[in-house]
């Protein structure tokens, strides 16, 4: 699955940041750190965690009627401490990192698709 995909994917089902509030934030949260967990078990060259740093920005995630305004989940992995995984921006752009080559950002396109289709 590529990026362009899982964000045509959130389009197609209707979505959009109204629908989205903090409890199905913290479910896609769970989902990642699954994907993180299993990918680091087939991949010994990179091992991915979230981290708290995804936590203590002091930016405004949800709007006053609870819907997702802007959020940002962080990973540290083997050889770094603090990159993108999945990015809510302001704009309405989701971001999956970018930093990533096709095979590392992979964790994070299935948890967001399996996100995707439970939510839906």
């Amino acid at each position: 699955m590529a990026n362009e995909e899982c964000r045509k994917l959130f389009i197609d089902k209707g979505l959009t940041y109204k629908d989205i509030n903090k409890e199905k934030i913290e479910k896609l949260k769970e989902l990642l750190e699954i994907e993180l967990f299993e990918f680091g078990k087939t991949n010994t060259e990179i091992r991915m965690e979230l981290t708290k740093a995804e936590r203590q920005r002091n930016i405004k995630e949800f709007n006053e009627d609870g819907s997702l305004h802007e959020y940002f989940f962080r990973i540290k992995g083997t050889y770094f401490s603090v990159r993108e995984a999945i990015s809510f921006n302001p704009d309405g752009f989701i971001g999956f990192a970018g930093w990533a080559d096709s095979t590392n950002v992979q964790p994070m396109l299935s948890a967001f698709n399996k996100w995707v289709s439970e939510i839906c």
